[in-house]
């Protein structure tokens, strides 16, 4: 009996000695370009994502000829999946894995507009960097930074977490944009002599509507949207 007692006790301690599993990093918030420690060609200057553990909801902001793109991406965890509009639709594919506390993203393997994004948090949690690169990806990659295109230096942005709830307004070419309670959706108040906002679904331009100068509306975060300014 005793001997049966110590062996019981020598396997608990063992559990309660194996190394429990670490939580992951949360990208979760609002994230801001930091130009002077970034690359110039860059993929948003501002980013929103949210992270539950089924995927990464991701809104960017692109400043870019004259206009800004409000572009919404889902990244599923582990399978893939067009990266919105549901299972139907055709936008390209995307899955992002963990490979350790870094996240791999890969969008339309096997095509030649293939994009890899790897992303990693430092430690105090404020400083998200992003570094992409755009080649031809095999559907079988395995997910691992290791397992990256030789001869190909990435892209690299580092941005910046905001924090105070007082910074959460951005002027983002002519549009001003305005995060409220509500993470959501945003205000978007045009700041030229007028803007066009046009809805854009799967790659083409749908409905438009005329925004007068320093008029503000409300957009989805989940909607991609261009706005486009008029100039006197």
């Amino acid at each position: 009996m005793m001997r049966h007692i110590s062996t019981a006790l020598l396997a608990l301690g063992v559990l309660s000695a194996a190394p429990q599993a670490q939580p992951k990093p949360d990208f979760s918030g609002i994230w801001v370009l930091d130009a002077a420690r970034s690359d110039e060609r860059v993929y948003g200057q501002l980013r929103v994502i949210s992270q539950t553990p089924s995927q990464i909801d991701m809104t960017v902001f692109q400043v870019a000829s004259g206009q800004t793109s409000i572009i919404p991406w889902e990244l599923p965890f582990g399978h893939w999946r067009p990266r919105r509009g549901g299972d139907q639709s055709r936008e390209p594919i995307v899955q992002t894995r963990w490979d350790g506390n870094r996240l791999v993203t890969v969008k339309a393997p096997g095509t030649h507009y293939s994009v890899l994004w790897i992303w990693s948090l430092s430690d105090d949690l404020t400083t998200m960097t992003v570094e992409g690169i755009s080649t031809s990806i095999s559907p079988s990659f395995d997910f691992k930074v290791a397992s990256s295109p030789r001869g190909f230096v990435p892209d690299r942005h580092v941005y910046t977490r905001v924090t105070a709830t007082d910074d959460r307004s951005f002027a983002l070419g002519d549009a001003l944009i305005r995060f409220g309670r509500d993470t959501g959706t945003i205000g978007l108040t045009c700041a030229a002599a007028s803007c066009t906002v046009t809805d854009v679904v799967a790659g083409r331009r749908q409905q438009s509507r005329a925004l007068a100068n320093g008029r503000e509306t409300s957009l989805s975060l989940q909607a991609n949207t261009l706005i486009t300014a008029a100039r006197e």
